[in-house]
């Protein structure tokens, strides 16, 4: 397999998986709004949003090296 087609796929499924920690997020968002906040419910959603931003970082970070190289 082409090396470009590689480092596409794995630029691919990190947008995926930010993708699907985005809607679970908004999801988990708004089910405790609507059912109410508790301190479990916190701790998901604050859990989640930290995932959220790693992946966004992730994401991030191989797009910029696909489009400009890696940095040395």
């Amino acid at each position: 397999m082409p090396a470009w087609i590689n480092r596409s796929l794995k630029i691919v499924s990190s947008a995926v998986f930010y993708i699907v920690v985005t809607i679970t997020l908004l999801g988990a968002v708004f089910h405790t709004l609507v059912t109410g906040w508790t301190i479990w419910k916190a701790v998901m959603v604050v859990s989640l949003f930290v995932l959220w931003l790693l992946s966004y970082i992730i994401l991030i970070q191989k797009l910029y090296g696909y489009l400009f190289g890696k940095r040395q």
